[in-house]
């Protein structure tokens, strides 16, 4: 971006001397304003504004909030049902026979991992045999 903008300068610099030499070389001498100025003319929108209705406006608007809460009413209904399926299984997963299921699973225990500090302090403590009396 930095590099197309220094090369546009540098362009933009060289043809205004490119113009100037054209001027001067017409006959007519170039302003001071002509080349040391660097603003855009900006070209007139070749889009036509249109004027707006207010009364448009305030339709538009109702017509959002219809259909915000048409959508609204969609997704109660959605979240409804999710419920009464979370329900549904909550139930399936909670009669006598699928609990005693669970009861009888084995649970396994995750292994205790050591840390590189306990291990270092494993390593580092001496082992003590226990004396025979």
């Amino acid at each position: 971006m930095q590099d197309e903008l220094r090369k546009l300068k540098g362009e933009n610099i060289r043809l205004r001397s490119q113009l100037d030499d054209l001027l001067r070389s017409s006959g007519q001498a170039p302003t001071l304003d002509d080349s040391t100025t660097d603003e855009v003319a900006v070209a007139p929108s070749p889009q036509k504004i249109v004027d707006q209705d207010p009364e448009e406006n305030e339709k538009i608007l109702e017509i959002i909030k219809e259909v915000e809460e048409a959508n609204k009413k969609v997704n109660k209904g959605k979240k409804k049902a999710r419920v009464a399926q979370k329900k549904d299984e909550r139930k399936a997963t909670s009669t006598p026979k699928v609990k005693a299921e669970k009861k009888a699973a084995p649970k396994v225990k995750a292994e205790k991992k050591a840390t590189p500090k306990v291990k270092a302090a494993k390593k580092a403590t001496p082992k003590v045999k226990a004396e025979k009396k």
